[in-house]
C-alpha cells in the first residue's frame, strides 16, 4: 500500500519515519526550533510532521517549509510533509530548499564572483569552498558522494 493510500494516523506515522531518515531532518536543529527535547528521533520527527512543519519550525538549516511552500505554487493544496516531498521529489527536480539563496547583492557572494571574473574558475571554485554560503559536508551528503577536500565538493 503507497503512502498516500494508508488511513490518517499510518500516514502521518508513514511520514514521520520518511522525515526522520531524511539528510534534511536534524533532530538537534529541530530541538532548539521546537524549544524542547524529544525522547527519540521518531519522536522529533513525528512532532514536525503533526505540529511543527505546519507552524513554520525548521526541520534543519538546510529546508524551510514555510518558504518552499511559498515558492512552489503547485504545492499550496499538498496535504502531505512537504519535507518529505523536497526529498523524494523535489531536490531531485531541482527545487531550492530555503529562500531566498544568496543575492548578489550579498558582500561574500558579489566577492566571489568578482574573484571568478578576474582570477578564473580555479580560484573561484576555492573561493566559494570558503564561502559561508557553501556548507561542504550538508552536499557531499546529499550528493552521496565522497569528495577529497572542500574544493572538490565545490568544483563539484
Amino acid at each position: 500500500m503507497s503512502p498516500a493510500k494508508l488511513p490518517g494516523d499510518w500516514l502521518r506515522v508513514s511520514q514521520a519515519l520518511a522525515v526522520g531518515r531524511s539528510p534534511f531532518f536534524d533532530r538537534a536543529h529541530y530541538e532548539a526550533e521546537a524549544g524542547r527535547r524529544f525522547r527519540s528521533d521518531l519522536g522529533a520527527a513525528l512532532h514536525y510532521v503533526l505540529r511543527g512543519e505546519a507552524t513554520g519550525l525548521r526541520p534543519s538549516r538546510h529546508f524551510d517549509p514555510a518558504a518552499y511552500r511559498a515558492r512552489y505554487r503547485d504545492l499550496a493544496g499538498h496535504a502531505g510533509s512537504l519535507l518529505e516531498h523536497y526529498d523524494r521529489d523535489g531536490f531531485r527536480e531541482g527545487r531550492g530548499s530555503i529562500f531566498p539563496a544568496p543575492h548578489p547583492a550579498d558582500a561574500a557572494w558579489h566577492g566571489i564572483v568578482e574573484k571568478a571574473r578576474r582570477e578564473g574558475p580555479s580560484d573561484a571554485i576555492a573561493a566559494i569552498a570558503r564561502s559561508p554560503h557553501f556548507d561542504p559536508a550538508f552536499y557531499q551528503a546529499a550528493a552521496a558522494a565522497p569528495f577529497a577536500s572542500d574544493e572538490h565538493a565545490a568544483a563539484h
